[in-house]
């Protein structure tokens, strides 16, 4: 799977057999959003 957002990009294994993500992809994705300045 690769995410782009304003030219930032973030890019993580599909998980097999199941949907959830790994604690530290989550992380990896605050960081993305924090960088960028997106907060919920």
């Amino acid at each position: 799977m690769k995410f782009m957002l304003r030219g930032e990009e973030w890019h993580a294994h599909r998980p097999h057999p199941g949907k959830a993500a790994k604690k530290y992809q989550v992380e990896q994705v605050r960081e993305l959003l924090n960088r960028l300045e997106i907060h919920p």
